[in-house]
């Protein structure tokens, strides 16, 4: 015990951190972690966390160095692809990898969570946490951090015997989550895999979701990775809801995929679908606005109005069930807004010009039809904008 007293303000970190950053390594790259490593992992940075009093700030710096050389080294996979459907393919493999190592790596880290020299940042992507420490000691300790991160594995010895009464609960709580870690994997994996919504998902309360290291891993990715290539994700995803809105072959998983890497992307508590809604909503309602108006206007044009209201109202009904495989339904209002818009009320004069000779022929199939699609102007969303 007093040898490990002795070393609270010298080496403490650096004699234990090395041979932990070792299984940090492999929990990112996927690797097998043994339950020994697991429970040591938690027991070291317990340990550390107790002995050096801004160990917490050191085990936060070195992490935020090793993710972003992981995210790095993904973001060198995903931008070597040229082709469009490529890109999306090798971005879903990495995100999704990466979004399941981000429900489970920040568990051994929750002592973070109670040290004041960890927050929360309160300012969106960037910087994901704040350090708070007296005067110049904190900038001389997280340069020592930031420079150990690289150092060879060492062995915590008799210090850590001396701790070990001292860190009985670290003990007791690697062994408890270690028993769920293999359950906790699977379902983040489920959570990435297309299977099931990802608004139901994001429903469920993830238990590391307010963990600073958990926000660190997503605000990280959204630097390094999704902010550099989010417009060609995007472009690309328009382009195959394109050739699936003219019949031609599509890969709808692709879309699926990266629509829920914007969805789990957020690290906002506030505003889950804060990313997803300022990013992929917006960028697929510009889409479906450009394309139908377009196409409306050629139909119309050549196939007059009455083969355009059969027209419109088929293509009405087919986005909505598009709707539901390719965005969260929080959209469906403002896309069905959208549509209404381009496919009805852009050409309402038009189509109102043809009821006085419907109801003067009995042609009571093309009036309800009419009205169908009036009624959608004046009691559904597109009414708005009537005023």
């Amino acid at each position: 015990m007093l040898r490990a007293i002795g070393k609270r303000d010298r080496d403490i970190f650096e004699e234990v951190w090395p041979d932990k950053r070792r299984i940090v390594l492999k929990l990112l790259r996927q690797d097998t972690v043994s339950q020994r490593e697991w429970q040591d992992l938690f027991f070291g940075v317990h340990f550390v966390c107790l002995w050096d009093e801004k160990g917490a700030a050191k085990i936060y710096d070195c992490l935020q160095q090793d993710i972003v050389e992981f995210i790095v080294q993904a973001q060198s996979q995903v931008q070597a692809q040229r082709g469009e459907q490529a890109l999306l393919a090798t971005y879903i493999v990495e995100w999704r990898k990466f979004f399941t190592q981000s429900n489970y790596l920040p568990l051994p880290f929750r002592q973070l969570e109670q040290s004041p020299q960890v927050k929360p940042s309160s300012s969106g992507s960037s910087s994901s946490a704040s350090v708070s420490a007296s005067g110049a000691s904190t900038s001389a300790a997280a340069a020592a951090a930031a420079s150990s991160c690289s150092g060879q594995a060492g062995k915590s010895g008799a210090s850590t015997s001396a701790a070990a009464g001292a860190s009985t609960s670290a003990a007791a709580a690697a062994a408890s989550t270690s028993a769920s870690t293999s359950s906790a994997a699977a379902a983040a994996a489920a959570s990435g895999s297309g299977s099931s919504s990802s608004s139901t998902s994001a429903s469920k309360k993830n238990p590391t979701e307010d963990s600073p290291v958990r926000k660190l891993m997503l605000d990280s990715w959204n630097k390094h990775i999704f902010h550099d290539i989010k417009h060609r994700l995007q472009e690309s995803a328009m382009k195959i809801v394109h050739a699936e809105r003219n019949g031609d072959a599509y890969d709808a998983q692709l879309v699926v995929g990266v629509r829920e890497s914007y969805v789990n992307l957020s690290s906002n508590a506030e505003d889950k679908l804060e990313i997803y809604r300022e990013n992929f909503e917006m960028a697929y309602l510009k889409a479906t606005a450009e394309f139908y108006r377009l196409k409306s206007a050629e139909q119309q044009q050549e196939n007059g109005v009455l083969a355009y209201m059969k027209y419109a109202d088929s293509k009405l009904r087919e986005e909505e069930v598009r709707a539901k495989r390719y965005l969260e339904p929080s959209s469906f209002s403002i896309l069905t807004y959208t549509l209404v818009n381009v496919l009805i009320v852009d050409h309402l004069n038009s189509i109102i010009a043809e009821c006085p000779a419907l109801i003067r022929d009995y042609e009571t199939e093309r009036l309800n039809l009419m009205f169908r699609l009036m009624d959608r102007v004046m009691h559904g969303v597109g009414g708005r904008m009537l005023g």
